[in-house]
């Protein structure tokens, strides 16, 4: 988190996104060689670290509601079956969440389903770690 350009918050809000960061990647590190959080969403070593994440949330937003990446819904980020979804790109990545093992959520607007595909490695098919 060092920059050679100025930040663009006050030191309290700049070191609660990264505490925000920092937890959410702990527990995404977690869930990528977790069988059980893959399966069920959380189990009890990663419970900690959802809680830690949970708490830098409410820190660094002022609330401890996010949304999930798959059927929008927008619910408390300690739920447990919501686990961290994290793209990580050359050029730049991309945090979210999303419910485990299956969204089932529907959309607001005509009742339809929403289908975003699970990324490579996330799904019970995956092979080596579960990270996308």
């Amino acid at each position: 988190m060092s920059a050679s350009w100025p930040p663009r918050a006050c030191t309290g809000c700049l070191k609660a996104r990264k505490a925000k960061l920092s937890t959410y990647l702990a527990w995404w590190g977690h869930l990528g060689g977790c069988e059980e959080c893959q399966r069920t969403g959380r189990c009890a070593a990663a419970e900690p670290l959802a809680q830690a994440h949970a708490a830098a949330v409410e820190a660094a937003t002022g609330s401890r509601l996010v949304t999930c990446i798959r059927c929008q819904a927008t619910e408390d980020v300690s739920t447990p079956h919501l686990t961290p979804l994290a793209w990580l790109g050359d050029a730049s990545s991309y945090h979210s969440y999303a419910h485990i093992p299956q969204c089932r959520a529907r959309r607001r607007e005509k009742g339809t389903l929403r289908l975003i595909p699970v990324p490579p490695g996330l799904g019970s098919e995956a092979e080596g770690g579960g990270r996308a």
